[in-house]
């Protein structure tokens, strides 16, 4: 799991905090001239770092990397689902 390594003073920079720590795994570069693949990335890391825990996230999310609302959903989902799929995997190995 992402942890952050700066300090979020109050709610209203927790946003940038997250995407700037985003942007330092991708060696500086801005979010919306990654890869796809690099997109996705960041989409997963800032969840994992608690973006949708903030008001209007998605919205912000799709605006920093330019992609659709949609687009960050369907990312989300298939992570969520993958780790669906993970978990399944490890009851069946246990049992």
């Amino acid at each position: 799991m992402a942890q952050l390594r700066r300090t979020i003073t109050n709610l209203d920079q927790a946003f940038e905090v997250i995407v700037a720590e985003v942007r330092d795994y991708f060696d500086g570069k801005e979010l919306e001239h990654l890869s796809d693949d690099q997109k996705r990335k960041a989409v997963i890391l800032m969840k994992d770092l608690g973006v949708l825990n903030l008001r209007e996230a998605v919205q912000k999310v799709a605006r920093e990397i330019d992609r659709s609302r949609v687009w960050v959903y369907n990312t989300i989902k298939a992570d969520d689902f993958m780790l669906d799929l993970s978990r399944s995997n490890r009851e069946e190995q246990t049992q």
